[in-house]
């Protein structure tokens, strides 16, 4: 996968006959995001590429790319404005709940600029 000069997210294949890389047709868009109960409940990660990994009735993750540490922690910062408190820090990986119940998980991976967002609800 690439992101090309039109801004969508393409798939590349390698042709061992024609000894080339062909485009799929079909393209991702950069930025997706949900308009789910649980998707709306977290801050839009600021950012060009977003990639919903899961949207459930019970569950909501996603990958948001090209994000330093400083964005994973204003990040983290604008869930605190949506009501989530922080209970575990290690820097890296951090949980937070919220007075309804629900667990936050936001998580930095440095070797890709990345942050892993997820939300459920716990019993």
């Amino acid at each position: 996968y690439f992101v090309a000069v039109d801004n969508k997210i393409h798939k590349v294949r390698y042709s061992a006959e024609n000894d080339e890389y062909l485009l799929a047709e079909e393209t991702i868009e950069l930025y997706n995001w949900s308009n789910s109960e649980y998707a709306n409940m977290l801050p839009k990660p600021d950012t060009r590429i977003v990639e919903i990994d899961y949207d459930k009735e019970d569950y909501f993750q996603c990958s948001a790319y090209d994000m330093s540490f400083e964005d994973f922690q204003a990040y983290m910062k604008k869930c605190e404005e949506k009501g989530f408190s922080w209970d575990e820090d290690n820097s890296s990986s951090c949980w937070a709940n919220n007075e309804e119940g629900y667990t936050l998980h936001v998580r930095y991976l440095d070797y890709m600029k990345m942050v892993e967002i997820s939300l459920e609800m716990m019993n």
